[in-house]
């Protein structure tokens, strides 16, 4: 008993700390190096001062090759792909793909970093990730701690969204890095009063992936219409939100981005065009996509899932605050951006998932917490 309370009370952030560490390190041993690490790779050697096309993707193939299996690489050259076959054969059609991978400046810079400090240039493309889900946990641990969870209900929630947040980790992209951001700022968002924290993490988590400008302007509405735990002025609340407009704007015009129709019909109709000329997606092109691609097995279990966590968190709503009502509207953000992302990129891969279901976890916390200390209550009543 006693070796449990000196867990419970003093190692056990410690040996938190030791574990989260041992299995980032135990991940980085088995990098998943996604096609997407090319273009990150070539445009971190054009910010190394390389100039020359043709030498940076020679360079960039070469390394995959060196520092990749066999059997992962031949993937990355597949031949039966027209779509890689091509990037691999052609440095300026290659070259012209990089506007969709130019606007994510916050990973760049942290991955283009680690190579200058001397990181391979295969693998430093995965570190910004692999850091991320090292902090991805310490966030989440700081915040359950500061709900005040039990001990025994904190240990499997931990083991959950390390669990969860695991396929992030090894991967070639922005998004681990982005999920970080926009759970830090969630936490500020509802367990604090301190909204410029919640903003300059917004900021970065738009910088990450620019169309996380969604969730920043619906996560900014609850403010703007005075329903946060804190009253802020119109004008620094509107402040904020065109400042991140702006961000967004600067990030996308100042790359060359070639918009959402080009970016739609080259990830889910034809990725062999060139993405500079102008597509058009017609309505009947639209939902056969939609159609294909949330139609399916995974998108029907996660939109049943989503219905049974929407019954549990609206039901037997406890009114204590204004607190415990931010937490029902920031749900409701979450469920909107979910709904307006998939609509606008419909994808069910996990790392499109993983994000929004890592926000509504804590919403769940927060209502089982609540529900809880509502039966503390009545026990406490029904005694006196």
């Amino acid at each position: 008993m006693t070796l449990y309370v000196a867990l419970k009370n003093k190692l056990f952030f410690p040996v938190y700390i030791f574990c989260i560490l041992a299995i980032t390190i135990l991940l980085g041993l088995r990098p998943n190096y996604n096609w997407d690490m090319l273009p990150y790779m070539f445009i971190i050697q054009k910010m190394d001062g390389i100039k020359s096309s043709n030498q940076i993707h020679a360079n960039i193939y070469e390394a995959a090759q060196q520092n990749l299996s066999e059997k992962k690489y031949n993937e990355l050259i597949n031949p039966h792909n027209n779509y890689r076959k091509k990037m691999a054969e052609d440095a300026a059609a290659f070259e012209k793909q990089l506007p969709f991978f130019d606007i994510k400046p916050a990973y760049l810079i942290s991955a283009f970093t680690f190579y200058k400090m001397g990181v391979g240039l295969t693998f430093a493309t995965v570190l910004p990730s692999l850091i991320a889900y090292f902090f991805i946990n310490l966030v989440s641990f700081i915040w359950l701690k500061k709900l005040g969870l039990s001990f025994k209900i904190l240990i499997p929630a931990l083991l959950i969204i390390c669990i969860i947040t695991a396929p992030l980790a090894t991967r070639s992209n922005p998004d681990t890095l982005a999920c970080l951001f926009l759970l830090t700022s969630a936490y500020f968002f509802l367990e604090s009063d301190n909204l410029f924290c919640c903003v300059l993490f917004l900021i970065l988590s738009i910088l990450t992936r620019p169309e996380n400008i969604i969730f920043c302007f619906l996560l900014l509405s609850i403010v703007l219409a005075q329903k946060w735990k804190k009253k802020v002025s119109l004008f620094l609340s509107s402040g904020y939100l065109l400042l991140m407009i702006i961000i967004y704007f600067l990030v996308i015009k100042g790359n060359a981005y070639p918009g959402w129709n080009n970016l739609f019909y080259h990830a889910f109709i034809d990725n062999t065009v060139d993405p500079f000329v102008k597509q058009t997606i017609t309505v009947p092109v639209y939902f056969k996509v939609l159609g294909k691609t949330i139609l399916n097995a995974r998108g029907i279990i996660a939109m049943f899932c989503l219905l049974v966590v929407t019954a549990f968190v609206f039901s037997k709503k406890i009114i204590a605050g204004n607190e415990q009502w931010v937490y029902y509207y920031f749900y409701i953000v979450v469920i909107i951006w979910t709904i307006i992302k998939t609509l606008l990129f419909p994808m069910t891969t996990l790392r499109f998932i993983i994000p929004p279901v890592l926000l509504l976890f804590f919403v769940i916390v927060k209502k089982y917490k609540l529900l809880n200390s509502k039966k503390v209550l009545y026990n406490a009543y029904s005694i006196i």
